[in-house]
Parts: structure tokens; sequence; C-alpha cells
């Protein structure tokens, strides 16, 4: 009897000593101390490994870091994730803000690699058309564009890939003509998404690069009047304005005004 007391005792103070620092983590964080209040989750996952909670705590340490753009420190913590928690939930959200990291720092190989392993792991996952997209990408970002077309057109003719994605991977395959130069083939995918696509959200950018292809390959008056399809539909209407004075000038035609 006495040992159950003595352990409802060291459990009552332990539960009561992890919910302190909880708090304290939590002001920090309330006073825009983002590097204390990480610094706390971290000790309360190091102090607590077998508490179910530590690996939330350690994926908050590294969210809070990477916040602060600590960068280096957050993609440890996310590895540290990754390590306790391999197959579940954290471990997978932990790959994909580390796959986000890996982008926003120009790692590519890295990016890859994590969309990779995400996909060997997560391959029955909902999310997994995704990373196949996101993989097709990386190459593009590799300037891989051949691996990154055997990619996108493995996508391209699944009957399964989802719908909604499927609009993304063809634009992408029209930008790896476009990076390339190959203009002539990148204006046929350009042409055969605005067909398939016409009131897609990236039909702004496929006009404004429809235009560009048309005018390298000296079809100014095509390049024109494609461009002012873009006018309303492109996110930076100065822009399209800027390029439809250029064009109109090389062209010799006479601007047309906007209604």
């Amino acid at each position: 009897m006495k040992y159950f007391l003595f352990c409802f005792f060291l459990f009552s103070c332990q539960s009561k000593s992890i919910e302190r620092h909880i708090k304290e983590a939590e002001l920090s964080v309330a006073s825009g101390d983002f590097e204390k209040a990480a610094s706390r989750y971290h000790n309360l996952a190091q102090d607590y490994e077998e508490h179910p909670e530590s690996v939330a705590w350690l994926m908050q340490s590294a969210e809070l870091l990477e916040l602060r753009l600590h960068d280096e420190e957050a993609l440890k913590r996310y590895q540290q994730v990754v390590e306790k928690n391999p197959l579940g939930n954290f471990g997978k959200e932990a790959r994909k803000r580390r796959a986000a990291l890996f982008e926003r720092l120009g790692l590519i190989q890295e990016y890859l690699e994590e969309y990779t392993q995400l996909l060997k792991y997560y391959g029955s996952d909902a999310e997994a058309p995704l990373y196949r997209l996101r993989i097709a990408e990386g190459f593009i970002m590799a300037d891989q564009y051949e691996q990154a077309r055997l990619e996108l057109k493995t996508i391209l003719f699944d009957p399964d890939f989802p719908k909604n994605l499927l609009e993304q991977a063809f634009f992408d395959l029209g930008e790896t003509f476009y990076l390339q130069d190959r203009y002539h083939e990148a204006q046929n995918i350009y042409e055969e998404f605005l067909r398939r696509y016409p009131l897609s959200t990236l039909s702004g950018e496929v006009y404004l690069k429809l235009s560009h292809t048309l005018e390298v390959q000296g079809y100014l008056g095509d390049a024109y009047r494609v461009l002012l399809l873009a006018r309303d539909l492109y996110p930076d209407p100065a822009v399209i304005e800027e390029r439809l004075k250029r064009l109109a000038k090389r062209a010799r035609i006479t601007p047309l005004g906007k209604d």
C-alpha cells in the first residue's frame, strides 16, 4: 500500500512539474519570446522522454525556432521528431516542414530527398500524389528538366491521379520547356493548357508566358493579342501594361486602350 501511495505521490509531483513548465512555455510564446519558449519545450521533451506528449513538445520547439528563422536549429529539432516518431503523424509533419524549409533555403537535393522519403514511408497516404508532384517540381528547381518531364508525364497519364493536381502538373510540364528556351514546345503546352483549363487561376501567368514564346519566335502581333488577354487575369497589371507598350513599339502597333 505504501508503495502505491509513493508512486501516486511521484506521479502527482511530475504532473504538476510538467504543467508548470508548459505554462511557462505558453507565457513565453504569449510575450513573444519564442526562443525561450522553444528552449522550454525542448527541455520538457528531454526531461520527460517517455511522456506521450514529448514528441509534440519537440515539434513545438522546432516550429518556434523556424518562426524566428533559426533554420539550422529548427532542422535539428525536426530531425529529432522524425527519429522519435518515424512513421507517425508527427514524423510526417516534421518531414513536410523540413522539405519546405529546404526549399526556402535553396537546398534542392535535400528537398528532393525529403519528398522521396515521404513517398517511400507514406505512399498510401492521401497526400502521396502531392508528394509525387513536389518531386517533379524539385527536379525543375534543380534544372533537371528531362527527369522532371518523366515524372510529370507519369502523373499526367495516371488515370487515378487527383484532378485538382493535374492542372498544376500540366503547367509544370510547360515550364520544363519554357525554362530551357524550347519556346515552340512550351507554346504548344500553354495553348493546350488554356484549352483544358480556361478558368484556371494560373491563366494570367500562362498568357504572359505564351505571349513571350510567340514574341521570341517572331510572331509579334500574335504575342500582343495574347498579352491583351492577360490584362484582367495577371496579379500585377502594371507588368502587363509595360510589356504591351514594349511589344506595341516593336510590332509598330497602335496601343489599345483598356475599356
